[in-house]
């Protein structure tokens, strides 16, 4: 009697023939020196370090002090012994005063270097991690399973790109339509955007993908080109970020602030754009062209045949 004809498909021979163990949630050194991750993660290090130089470099002030209590102007030499202490006591009052001001505006510094750093370590983590994972593996691939990493991945993904393509579109209505009132109001919440959603979503992604690689196929080395192209361009992302991004905000803000001030005491709005407000037009841009780009790598695989994972 003719046997039935199967309705399975033979799998090719590469897959056929491979009969390979289930990868190890940790995994060994790769045998090739990743020169795509570490020039793009020694980019995202130098953008950092140039960014909190700039943005922190180290000031010192020079404060005088004398024991001699002011005359003031157009005292006569015979004056009163009463006057002389009153205009000594507002002296030191002044000083008092000016010594407070020093003081605030010193602990004011430090808490913008503070919260740059805390900003920045996140960066930084990220990529220390990719590095990390690559060479020796990370143990951080075996708490969860497949489909809780790939949860995580597509959560992270679709909070980083969407709050990038949003700021990016919102900030340029406000830019181009907005009253200085808006853009005032905008400008004091962009870190806050970035530090609380933009950032950990982009560290998230970054840590859930290389766990992902790692649980699919066996470690980050070993993993399709395509998925260590979308690394580096994260990682380019970062350092761009790092570079412009961050250093535009502060002189956005500064220059809105005293656009507001104007508006309210006389009504009038700017005739023009402000330049650093042109350039924050085309560096978000910029921006959301690598989150578009990192989008088509991952849905396009380019170069990418499930039949080379096993030759």
């Amino acid at each position: 009697m003719a046997q039935p004809h199967s309705a399975v498909t033979p799998l090719p021979a590469g897959l056929a023939a491979a009969q390979v163990e289930p990868p190890t949630a940790l995994a060994g050194p790769g045998p090739e020196t990743p020169v795509g991750l570490l020039l793009c993660s020694a980019m995202v290090f130098a953008s950092l370090g140039y960014s909190l130089w700039q943005t922190h470099r180290p000031q010192w002030a020079l404060f005088t002090a004398t024991s001699e209590k002011s005359q003031g102007p157009g005292v006569a030499a015979d004056a009163d012994a009463k006057w002389m202490e009153i205009m000594g006591e507002l002296a030191e009052c002044e000083r008092a005063k000016e010594e407070k001001a020093a003081a605030l505006a010193a602990q004011t510094d430090q808490e913008k270097l503070l919260t740059s750093l805390t900003v920045f370590s996140i960066p930084v983590f990220a990529t220390a991690f990719i590095l990390q994972a690559y060479f020796f593996g990370t143990p951080l691939a075996g708490i969860m399973a497949r489909k809780g990493w790939l949860f995580a991945h597509v959560v992270s993904g679709m909070l980083f790109g969407g709050i990038v393509i949003f700021s990016t579109l919102y900030e340029g209505l406000v830019i181009l339509q907005g009253n200085p009132d808006t853009k005032r109001w905008w400008f004091e919440r962009v870190p806050a955007v970035d530090g609380v959603v933009a950032l950990p979503a982009v560290f998230l992604s970054i840590a859930s993908g290389v766990c992902l690689s790692q649980v699919n196929f066996g470690s980050l080395y070993a993993a399709p080109k395509f998925v260590h192209f979308a690394l580096e361009m994260l990682l380019i992302f970062v350092a761009f970020w790092a570079t412009m991004d961050t250093r535009t905000q502060p002189i956005a803000k500064a220059n809105c602030e005293e656009d507001w001030k104007v508006y309210m005491l006389t009504g009038k709005k700017p005739d023009e754009l402000r330049p650093v407000l042109k350039t924050r037009l085309w560096v978000n841009a910029v921006s959301s062209g690598l989150v578009i780009v990192i989008y088509w790598i991952m849905c396009t695989k380019p170069n990418f045949k499930l039949e080379d994972l096993f030759m």
